[in-house]
């Protein structure tokens, strides 16, 4: 048999209509084809499942015990094939999303009250951290990335254009410091990056089309 599953079905119609036609509407099949799919499932099981007239068909025993057997498996597949086809027109089930902290601030927490109103049926799992989780290793199904560290073969979308950060400080600090005047000077200060696991140098614009690189260790 190489439906198997097929078969049952159509035997658990045929003997819940006691009818070849009608059965075979509902599957959209011709009775002559229907009835031949039933030969091969006795064949295959080697026993006799239906008696056949010219009238009516009737269940043997062994008919009768088999679908005993079979009718609320089957019902239970079919309404869990049903549930599934459904998923795909309405997103449904549970999603990990694993994001920095800044990130998850700009771009998931203030669409949150939308997101649930449009998918209810979705339950969030966010994980705020700063390291670099293992996207695949891990079993996430998301991960927002600052930057461009992303692992191999990773399907990745854009969520902003380039993003432009500033270097500021505290009045306080910078009256007992004093106020750099070139980026070099920023060697000497005491500078706070949030490195999300990567100490990046920071690209300091002095006009548009000029980049000037300064890392700070």
């Amino acid at each position: 048999m190489r439906e198997p599953a097929a078969a049952l079905r159509a035997f658990r119609l045929v003997a819940e209509h006691a009818s070849f036609t009608r059965a075979a509407a509902l599957l959209g099949v011709t009775p002559s084809a229907l009835s031949q799919t039933l030969l091969q499932l006795e064949e295959h099981l080697d026993v006799r499942l239906l008696q056949r007239t010219t009238r009516r068909v009737g269940l043997t025993e062994a008919g009768r015990q088999l679908l005993a057997r079979i009718a609320a498996p089957l019902i239970e597949i079919d309404a869990a094939l049903d549930a599934a086809r459904l998923q795909s027109n309405r997103p449904a089930g549970r999603i990990t999303v694993t994001s920095p902290r800044v990130a998850a601030s700009a771009f998931i927490e203030p669409i949150l009250p939308e997101f649930f109103r449009l998918y209810p049926e979705i339950t969030l799992d966010l994980r705020i951290e700063n390291n670099v989780a293992d996207v695949i290793g891990e079993g996430i199904d998301v991960g927002i990335r600052i930057g461009e560290k992303l692992e191999r073969d990773m399907i990745c979308v854009s969520l902003t254009g380039l993003v432009r950060s500033v270097v500021v400080g505290a009045p306080g600090y910078f009256l007992r410091r004093g106020r750099p005047t070139h980026p070099r000077d920023l060697v000497t200060h005491d500078c706070i990056q949030v490195t999300l696991g990567v100490l990046r140098g920071w690209p300091l614009v002095r006009c548009p089309g000029s980049r000037q690189p300064h890392h700070k260790r």
